[in-house]
């Protein structure tokens, strides 16, 4: 009996690497490069800050190999046009535009602000104090997981705000 429920759990830890490459090739070719980047890395953390890691990590490994290996073409394609974009050869200031002023975080909860920061993220009353609510309530290891990516994308939504992020885009561009 344990025999057979190995082979199953083997059918669908292949079925979801599987999907997994098939979604990922859409996106590499029927989207934008910079989304499939930012989903990677999200998959990524959340694989990395779940329980069991190893094995999610294992999963989303062959998953995103597979699937970038099918949008080979469409990613070899890009990158020989990027060369050529307006984007090219541009400074640390050119990734670090538009980032996220800290007190614009208030435009969540006044949407008079939106105008003030130049964002539009308004998102009610009710999801904000719904949101804080499920802050202060206890936690499964699914939901800390899910509060530390939250975290992790705000922190780099502040871009040239956040010193480390800044740091690390002027050491590297």
């Amino acid at each position: 009996e344990w025999a057979a429920a190995g082979v199953v759990e083997k059918r669908k830890l292949v079925f979801t690497a599987s999907l997994l490459a098939v979604f990922v090739s859409l996106m590499w070719t029927a989207g934008f490069p910079q989304a499939a980047l930012y989903a990677g890395l999200y998959l990524a953390l959340y694989a990395v800050l779940t329980p069991k890691a190893g094995r999610r990590l294992a999963v989303l490994a062959c998953g995103a190999a597979v699937g970038m290996a099918l949008a080979l073409p469409q990613i070899a394609a890009t990158l020989e046009l990027a060369k050529v974009s307006t984007r090219a050869g541009q400074d640390a200031g050119f990734a670090l535009w538009g980032s996220l002023f800290p007190p614009a975080f208030a435009a969540i909860l006044f949407p008079g602000l939106n105008p003030v920061f130049s964002v539009s993220f308004y998102i009610g009353v009710l999801p904000f104090f719904l949101a804080a609510l499920v802050l202060i309530s206890r936690k499964t290891p699914w939901e800390k997981s899910f509060a530390w990516l939250a975290l992790i994308f705000a922190l780099l939504a502040l871009g040239k705000y956040n010193p480390l992020y800044a740091f690390v885009i002027q050491k590297f561009s």
